[in-house]
């Protein structure tokens, strides 16, 4: 056996009181390491895991050009939405679902005040297939979006609050209407009046204060698409 590994063993073994602190220190501190890094890691899956089962989905298709023009005219990049295209894109393999969705931003109005809006148009009838949590941010006493219903939209928690969108004492939101307005891809303005089915919760404040979420029949009507 070498030299120097011999006296490392007989260092180990000399003073055992202090050789069990030294196992102990590297043990709580690779200890300590492990959890921080687990807790880190659950929570990054937690958070991607989020916003693909509740807002984004796994995959997304745009026309080419429309990432860099998110800021500009992102509306102008818009497509067909048409069951053949469901179809098509379904077939391949790895897909379960599509849904389609339009991005657009506008202002809202209660008659008095109005605030600048970033929606999300969602195909009711398709969108749980993709993001089967997109309704657990609903705050209590709201109510889902009917696909049988027109005019209705979910309010960001505190964008319902400052235009005045009442709630009672056992939190459930009483019917409030609102005006949303919004430019098509060649800058018309048009507006549609809405009624507020109820409000959603984000862990992000500017989400809560500027988001709408609204069926895609009725962001198409709107925007002449």
């Amino acid at each position: 056996m070498n030299v120097l590994l011999q006296i490392a063993v007989r260092n180990v073994f000399r003073n055992r009181r202090r050789t069990a602190f030294t196992l102990s220190a590297i043990v709580v501190a690779l200890t300590v390491v492990l959890v921080i890094t687990s807790i880190n890691n659950a929570f990054y899956r937690f958070t991607v895991g989020n916003a693909v089962d509740s807002k984004l989905g796994a995959l997304q298709i745009h026309r080419k050009g429309y990432l860099s023009n998110v800021s500009l005219n992102p509306l102008s990049f818009h497509f067909p939405y048409t069951d053949k295209l469901i179809e098509q894109l379904e077939k391949i393999e790895g897909v379960k679902s599509v849904a389609g969705r339009i991005q657009l931003r506008g202002l809202v109005s209660n008659g008095q005040d109005q605030a600048l809006f970033f929606g999300r148009a969602v195909d009711l009838n398709r969108e749980k297939l993709v993001c089967p949590r997109w309704m657990d941010s609903l705050n209590p006493g709201s109510q889902p979006l009917d696909p049988a219903s027109v005019s209705q939209v979910l309010l960001g928690l505190e964008l319902g609050r400052s235009l005045g969108v009442p709630t009672d004492t056992s939190q459930q939101v009483r019917l409030a209407y609102l005006n949303i307005s919004a430019a098509s891809p060649s800058g018309r303005q048009n507006a549609i009046d809405v009624e507020v089915r109820g409000l959603m919760r984000s862990e992000l404040p500017i989400e809560e204060k500027r988001s709408i979420v609204l069926p895609l029949s009725e962001a198409q009507a709107l925007l002449g698409l």
